[in-house]
């Protein structure tokens, strides 16, 4: 059985028909691969001979990412499992994130950033193993845990 999307959850009472539930792994996925775009367009920016200030960019993702996964964000559709209590905890506790709670999801994020940079890194400076094709690969294999995590 299909994992159902934001539209078929609210057959079962669950999500609002005009929102995103957070709820949803496509939904999920959507969030973190448009962030994960933006942090790529940032490094072509820089190619294209743009200053970017990477840090403060960096910093803005993961800080909307926190909001969107902490259900702060009034474009999604939260349960309360989103909250810090619940998935701060668990990202803490149970995924192996240490730390605080109060800001797990913006260092989970941070680390998501930080790995595709050094994947991309890679690709860029020809230090990979394998074809183009382990570049997509590792994007997409880097984004499976952290579905898991915040689903």
């Amino acid at each position: 059985m299909p994992v159902p999307d934001s539209i078929e959850m609210t057959k079962f009472g669950l999500g609002s028909s005009n929102k995103p539930y957070l709820d949803t792994p496509s939904v999920v996925e959507k969030i973190l691969r448009d962030a994960l775009g933006r942090v790529i367009g940032m490094r072509e920016r820089q190619l294209q001979g743009e200053v970017v200030d990477i840090l403060a960019e960096v910093d803005q993702e993961a800080t909307a990412l926190q909001a969107i996964f902490y259900g702060e964000d009034d474009r999604y559709q939260a349960k309360p499992w989103h909250p810090e209590r619940h998935l701060g905890k668990s990202l803490v506790e149970r995924s192996g994130l240490g730390g605080s709670t109060q800001d797990a999801v913006y260092r989970l994020m941070l680390k998501l950033v930080l790995d595709v940079m050094a994947a991309y890194s890679n690709y860029e400076n020809d230090e990979r193993d394998e074809a183009d094709q382990e570049f997509i690969d590792t994007i997409d294999n880097t984004l499976r845990p952290y579905i898991t995590d915040l689903v």
